[in-house]
Parts: C-alpha cells; sequence; structure tokens
C-alpha cells in the first residue's frame, strides 16, 4: 500500500482537500447564499477574525501563539454579538432539531435498514474506502514529520482495523463512523500541541458536552461565519503540509503532469454544479461528481502506470551535460 500512496498522491490529496475544505468554508464566512450573493458586514468580520488569528500564531509570544484559533473564536464571537446581535437562527435551530431527533431511544440497530447488496452503493463505498485509505497513510506519515518519528507497520495495521471496525459499527448504529482526518494536521500545524494529554483532555470535554444538552446547546450558538473564518485560517497550514510533501521531487515540462493534471482535474469538477451530472448514468454520478475522488485516483493511476524516474533523470543528465 505504500508503494501505491506514493508522497505524490498523499500531497495531491492534501492539496485537494485543502481546496474542497477552503471553499466551503471560504463560503460560509461570507455569507455567501444560493442567490450568490455576498454579506458584505460578514465578509469584512471574518476578514478581521482572520487577521486576529494571523497576529496571534505570528506574533504570539511564548505558547500564546498557539491559542490562536481559540483567540479568533473568542473574539469574532464577542464582535458578532456586538455587530449582529445574538447567533444567526441557523445553527440553533440545527442543535434543537439534532437534540429531538432519536429522543424516543438512545440507541437504534440498522436505522438505515437491513443489509442489502446495491451496485452503485457498493462502487461508490470502494472508491470512498480508497480514499479513506488515502486519509489514513497520509494523517499517518504527515504526524510523523510532526512528532519526529516514523509509524511501524504494527501501527498501520491497527489504524485501518480500528478505522475499519469503527466505521461498519457507526453504520449499524445510525453514527457517524471514526476515522483519521487528515485535515487534523491543519491544527497540529498551528497549535504545536503534540502531547497525547491534550487529546485525552479534548475527548474528555467532548463527553462532558454530549452528557449535559445545555452545554451543547449553549456551544451550538456559535456563529457559523465565526467557525468558518476560524476554520478557513486553520486550514491554511495543511496547504503548507502539502507542499512539503512534494519536497524531493524533480519537477519539470514533462513530470509536472503528475500533479498538475489531477490536482486541476479534481479543482475544475469541485467547481462544476451537481447539476451538471444529471445526465450521467446513476451509478456512475456519485463517482465522476466527486473532485476530490478523481483526483486521487488519477494520480494512482498515473504514479503507477508511468515511469516518472526516466524522466527525472533525462532532465538531470541533460542539465549536467
Amino acid at each position: 500500500m505504500q508503494r501505491v500512496f506514493t508522497p505524490i498522491v498523499m500531497g495531491v490529496y492534501l492539496l485537494l482537500l485543502t481546496f474542497q475544505l477552503a471553499n466551503t468554508f471560504f463560503k460560509g464566512m461570507i455569507g455567501y447564499d444560493q442567490n450568490g450573493t455576498w454579506n458584505l458586514p460578514l465578509a469584512g468580520l471574518s476578514l478581521v477574525i482572520i487577521l486576529v488569528v494571523a497576529v496571534i500564531h505570528l506574533k504570539g509570544k511564548g505558547k500564546w501563539g498557539q491559542f490562536s484559533l481559540l483567540g479568533g473564536i473568542v473574539f469574532g464571537w464577542i464582535a458578532y454579538t456586538v455587530l449582529f446581535g445574538q447567533n444567526s437562527g441557523s445553527a440553533t435551530s440545527a442543535a434543537s432539531t439534532g437534540g429531538s431527533a432519536g429522543s424516543d431511544a438512545l440507541w437504534q440497530w440498522m436505522p438505515w435498514g437491513n443489509f442489502g447488496l446495491e451496485p452503485g452503493i457498493i462502487m461508490v463505498g470502494l472508491l470512498a474506502g480508497l480514499v479513506n485509505m488515502t486519509n489514513t497513510l497520509t494523517s499517518l506519515t504527515a504526524a510523523g514529520k510532526l512528532f519526529n518519528r516514523t509509524a511501524t507497520s504494527g501501527q498501520y495495521k491497527r489504524a485501518f482495523i480500528f478505522t475499519n471496525l469503527f466505521s461498519v459499527l457507526g453504520g449499524c448504529l445510525g453514527l457517524i463512523p471514526f476515522g483519521t482526518f487528515a485535515s487534523s494536521i491543519g491544527f497540529l500545524e498551528n497549535t504545536k500541541v503534540l502531547r497525547r494529554a491534550a487529546l485525552l483532555a479534548g475527548s474528555l470535554m467532548f463527553i462532558i458536552v454530549g452528557v449535559f444538552p445545555s452545554l451543547s446547546g449553549w456551544l451550538a450558538q456559535l456563529p457559523l461565519t465565526v467557525g468558518n473564518a476560524v476554520l478557513f485560517a486553520a486550514y491554511l497550514q495543511m496547504f503548507g503540509t502539502a507542499i512539503r510533501t512534494f519536497q524531493g521531487a524533480v519537477f519539470n515540462p514533462k513530470t509536472i503532469y503528475r500533479v498538475a493534471m489531477p490536482v486541476l482535474v479534481g479543482i475544475s469538477i469541485m467547481n462544476i454544479p451537481i447539476s451538471a451530472f444529471r445526465d450521467f448514468p446513476p451509478l456512475l454520478t456519485p463517482l465522476l461528481s466527486n473532485g476530490l475522488v478523481i483526483g486521487v485516483v488519477l494520480v494512482i493511476i498515473l504514479e503507477n502506470m508511468v515511469g516518472w524516474d526516466k524522466y527525472e533523470t533525462a532532465k538531470l543528465n541533460k542539465n549536467m551535460g
């Protein structure tokens, strides 16, 4: 698997994931609506929040720079409340809806229906599993660079086993499955908090918030614009991680295709509305309309079907000559 998921594959995956998430967060922080219009006051506040995060991160002395994201949230929440009043109703209504859902029973077995074989779902599931494998490998590799450690074969195996088991269990209970998320590298890069105690403390806080609905209701009042602006700033770090993944690769007018083609094709598909795929076969629509999946599949094919080393060597010999 490590031969298939080369650094180029993982770098392309991180770039596409960064573009996909950043596009979503950017639209959210500027108040972009279905009519294609901006909310200029919200966009101005979001710009100030990003500047606050950047200043705290760059100018913060000692450990203060690690709290740039938290500082942006606190500043943005207060500024939003002062300028626009209490939080917009979207997050609150969503929280209230979520709180009422599933109140009849704590656990429900197979809420999405019994097991069945659907060719379309199987194909999408296999492709989603391929992307998830890329996600896991990328997460472990990128985190290893932060921790100055190399993941062992056993750690890779345990990561896949636990991820798959929790995915199956989550589907049976109608829950979001657990899985490694490469975008978390952006938070690690920003905060530089790498101790396991921080992960345990954060997990405990999530449990407490889940146990007490009043706490989750209060946190749900965080304005979506503020959250999107802070997340947009956090994922700037993941872009740097993607660029560093390409270090050591030789790019010339021929080898640039191995990165440029899957990245640009994936981004292009991301910017095509889903309605443009309505005439495609239903079996292929979930695949062809997903720029991230298409980009990852394309880079894997290019990496394993083309001998890029000979183009790198030819260019190097030409320069030496």
